[in-house]
C-alpha cells in the first residue's frame, strides 16, 4: 500500500510537470507573454492572472475527468463538449491555432539566440524544429516523460530570476503598477478582464487535446486531476512572481523581445547565460506537445503517414517563424485565437454545469 501511495505521488508530480512544461513556452519563459497579458495592466494584471487561473482550473479538471471516463480518441473531446457541428469547427480551429502557436514558439527560439548570443535567428528556429520533431516521433508516452522532467527545472529557473529581480526593487512594483496602464506598451487587450479571457482561451486551445489524451491514458483519474491542479497552481504562482519582477524593473525590460532575459542580464551575465539555457529548454518542452497535437490529428501516431507528417509540419512552421517577428506573432496569434478559444472554455463549463443540475434533479425525484 505504501508503494502504491508513493507511486501515486510520483504520478501526480509527473502530470503536474507535464502541464507546467506545456505552459512554459517561449512566450512565458521570455516574459513577452507576461508583459502583454499582465504587466501592461499594472495591478489589474494580478487580477487577470487570478481570473485566468480560476477559468482554466475549472475547465481543465473537467476535461481530464471526462477523458478518463469516456476514453476519448484524439479529437473526440470537442464533439463531446460542443456537439457534432461546433465540435468539428473547434477540432479544426484548434489544430490550426495550435500549429500557429508552434510557429510562435519557434520564432521565440530564434529571438532568444539572437538577443543573448548574437547568433542568426535561423539557428534557433531550425534547432527547435528539429528537436521537437525527433521527440514527437518517439511517441506520446515518451514525450510526457521527457517534458515532465524538464518542466519543473525551467519553472524553477524562471522563479529564481523573478525573485532576483524583486530583491531590492520591491518599491518599484507599486510605482510601475500605477504607471503601466498609461504607458505605450504592447498589450493583449484594452482591459484586464478581456486579457484574462483571451489567455484562458488560448490556453484552452493549447491544452484541450493534450489534457484529454492525458486523462484518457492515465491509470488513475485522481492522480491526473491532482497533477493538473498542482501544475496550474504552480504555473500561475510563477506568473504572479514574474509580473511583479517585470513591473519592478519596467524601465529596463520594456521594449525587449525577451524581457526576462533582459532582467537576467541585469542581475549578472552568468545568470543570463543560465537563463538562456532554461528558456531554450522551456521552448523545447512547450513546442513538443504542440507539434504532437497537430500531427496526431493528421495521421495516427507511429504510422507511415505520421512519420512523414511530423517533419513536414516542423519544416513548414520553421519557414513561417523565420518570416515574422516574435513579439507581433505573440500579440496577433495568441490574442485572436484566445477570444475564440474562450468559447470552448465556456462550452466545457456549461456542459458540466448542466450535467450536475440534471443529476441533482434526478436525486430529488428519486427521493
Amino acid at each position: 500500500m505504501a508503494g502504491n501511495g508513493q507511486e501515486g505521488r510520483f504520478a501526480v508530480l509527473r502530470y503536474a510537470g507535464a502541464f507546467i512544461a506545456f505552459m512554459v513556452g517561449s512566450g512565458f519563459a521570455t516574459g513577452q507573454e507576461v508583459m502583454q497579458y499582465y504587466v501592461a495592466f499594472g495591478y489589474g494584471g494580478f487580477a487577470a492572472a487570478l481570473l485566468a487561473f480560476a477559468l482554466l482550473a475549472c475547465a481543465g479538471v473537467r476535461i481530464v475527468a471526462a477523458a478518463h471516463r469516456e476514453r476519448f480518441a484524439p479529437g473526440e473531446v470537442y464533439a463531446y463538449y460542443c456537439g457534432h457541428a461546433l465540435g468539428r469547427f473547434f477540432d479544426y480551429f484548434s489544430t490550426l491555432a495550435v500549429y500557429l502557436s508552434f510557429v510562435v514558439i519557434l520564432a521565440g527560439a530564434g529571438a532568444i539566440l539572437e538577443q543573448q548570443c548574437g547568433l542568426p535567428r535561423a539557428l534557433g528556429v531550425l534547432a527547435g524544429a528539429a528537436l521537437s520533431c525527433l521527440t514527437v516521433l518517439g511517441g506520446f508516452g515518451r514525450m510526457v516523460r521527457v517534458i515532465g522532467r524538464a518542466g519543473p527545472a525551467v519553472i524553477a529557473m524562471v522563479l529564481l530570476v523573478g525573485a532576483g529581480g524583486l530583491i531590492g526593487a520591491t518599491d518599484g512594483v507599486a510605482a510601475a503598477a500605477q504607471a503601466a496602464p498609461a504607458m505605450d506598451l504592447l498589450r493583449a487587450a484594452d482591459h484586464w478582464p478581456l486579457s484574462a479571457v483571451s489567455y484562458a482561451g488560448i490556453s484552452m486551445i493549447w491544452l484541450t487535446g493534450f489534457l484529454s489524451q492525458m486523462g484518457a491514458t492515465a491509470p488513475s483519474q485522481t492522480a491526473v486531476r491532482r497533477g493538473v491542479l498542482l501544475g496550474m497552481a504552480v504555473f500561475f504562482a510563477a506568473v504572479a512572481l514574474v509580473t511583479a519582477a517585470l513591473l519592478a524593473n519596467l524601465d529596463a525590460v520594456r521594449g525587449a523581445q525577451a524581457p526576462m532575459l533582459a532582467l537576467a542580464r541585469r542581475l549578472h551575465p552568468a545568470v543570463a547565460a543560465l537563463f538562456t539555457a532554461a528558456i531554450c529548454t522551456g521552448i523545447y518542452t512547450a513546442s513538443v506537445p504542440l507539434l504532437w497535437s497537430v500531427t496526431a490529428r493528421v495521421a495516427p501516431e507511429g504510422s507511415g503517414r505520421g512519420r512523414l507528417a511530423v517533419p513536414l509540419a516542423a519544416g513548414l512552421a520553421a519557414a513561417a517563424a523565420l518570416a515574422l517577428p516574435f513579439d507581433r506573432l505573440v500579440n496577433v496569434v495568441y490574442v485572436l485565437c484566445g477570444y475564440i478559444g474562450f468559447f470552448l472554455c465556456l462550452a466545457v463549463l456549461w456542459r458540466d454545469a448542466a450535467a450536475l443540475l440534471r443529476r441533482r434533479r434526478a436525486r430529488r425525484c428519486a427521493h
